[in-house]
């Protein structure tokens, strides 16, 4: 019996280095690209959120707490068309575009909302 290590060296010292190949996609499970590549286009076509919350400006929460203006909701497939202005917010869901005017995402836990507003009582990372 030989030690793993031994077993190892002994394959590939019998492996041979084919070079790069052109395949279909179908057949490429397993192996390994030759060089980079790149999609010629962007996919999501713009930011989107990656969770529940409130897109805001991070102007808004310099000084807390503050109360912020719920304006609209941005939903995946209907993105919010306005712009957020100081002291506004949008309600944002999972993978909606993250609407012009806001520069960060506030988690829902991380808020006490009301009637068509929100409060920021910490700081959020």
């Amino acid at each position: 019996m030989i030690s793993v290590e031994e077993a190892i060296a002994h394959i590939l010292k019998h492996l041979a280095c084919v070079g790069p190949q052109t395949i279909f996609i179908d057949q490429s499970y397993g192996r390994v690209l030759s060089q980079d590549i790149s999609s010629r286009v962007d996919s999501p076509p713009s930011a989107v959120s990656s969770m529940d919350g409130y897109a805001i400006s991070v102007k808004d929460i310099e000084h807390l707490p503050v109360k912020l203006s719920v304006v609209g909701v941005s939903q995946a497939g209907r993105g919010f068309k306005g712009k957020i202005n100081s002291g506004q917010t949008v309600r944002i869901y999972t993978g909606a575009p993250i609407p012009e005017g806001a520069d960060k995402i506030i988690i829902q836990e991380e808020v006490e909302a009301s009637d068509h507003q929100i409060l920021i009582k910490k700081k959020v990372l």
